[in-house]
């Protein structure tokens, strides 16, 4: 037996081991996934998450499993389409690795739509593109991207456009100012810089919509990692200590009131 599989029936035994844990998930998850599926899930986030992932299940386990708890409550599948994922960070004081549950934009688009019937679509400006914006009593939007496109293009800007059931519309542009408000010089800003930019987008047009129990529960969740991670980032740079970011940097938004106008179709 190779030791990929001998480290998935170890990770196996350890869940099944936990009767409650399963007992939990059950409860949490959507009505449409099995107990199996749920299992799997749980299985394969953990394999993803490496030696890291997996000391944290044995060195601090209430962290992978509320992480899975929280995501499972929510409806998003850690890994699928970039809705969410678990990963470890290092906790210096416990000197071991602990689990914790990062949304990715799709997951707040996924929830907006669930939880307000609001469609979020993100876009990347490009150094080159038309991209013309205005705000106010008659905002307007336009964006040609560059024909053909030019592959390494620097990306100078995002925006995420907000469509309301009753088709209004509004829309939030971020910057290079933006983002450097929430951006690392490691991690995903370097490997995964257009997902990055368009969730910061995302983040802040998703202000404007009237907040349910899922949409709440995932602002929380990223203020409160969000705070977290600052802190470790903190102490990091005080004592050159390794804080272990392998995941995504989600800061959120401030919340502000809703726009002064909007359209009923955006101009591209």
């Amino acid at each position: 037996m190779t030791a990929k599989a001998l480290t998935r029936v170890a990770i196996t035994k350890m869940i099944e081991s936990q009767p409650l844990v399963l007992h939990t998930l059950s409860g949490l998850k959507p009505k449409s996934w099995s107990d199996e599926r749920m299992k799997h899930i749980a299985i394969n986030c953990i394999m993803r998450g490496g030696e890291k992932m997996m000391d944290a299940l044995v060195n601090a386990p209430e962290t992978v499993y509320g992480a899975l708890f929280m995501a499972a409550e929510l409806e998003l599948e850690p890994g699928t389409g970039g809705q969410c994922y678990i990963l470890p960070y290092k906790n210096n004081d416990r000197k071991c690795h602990e689990a914790q549950l990062v949304i990715g934009f799709p997951g707040h688009i996924a929830l907006a739509y669930r939880d307000a019937k609001v469609i979020i679509s993100p876009e990347i400006v490009h150094d080159g593109d038309d991209f013309w914006h205005c705000k106010g009593a008659q905002p307007q939007l336009r964006h040609v991207p560059k024909f053909p496109s030019v592959k390494g293009a620097k990306i100078v800007g995002a925006y995420a456009v907000a469509t309301f059931p009753d088709g209004r519309w509004t829309f939030e542009v971020v910057d290079q100012n933006d983002v450097d408000a929430v951006k690392k010089t490691f991690g995903p800003w370097v490997k995964h810089p257009e997902p990055m930019w368009k969730k910061t987008a995302v983040i802040k047009v998703a202000k404007y919509i009237p907040k349910g129990r899922a949409l709440s529960l995932a602002a929380d969740l990223d203020m409160n990692a969000a705070e977290e991670r600052s802190q470790r980032w903190i102490m990091s740079a005080a004592t050159g200590a390794d804080i272990g970011t392998d995941g995504f940097d989600d800061s959120p938004a401030a919340p502000a009131p809703p726009p002064d106008g909007t359209r009923t179709r955006p101009r591209r």
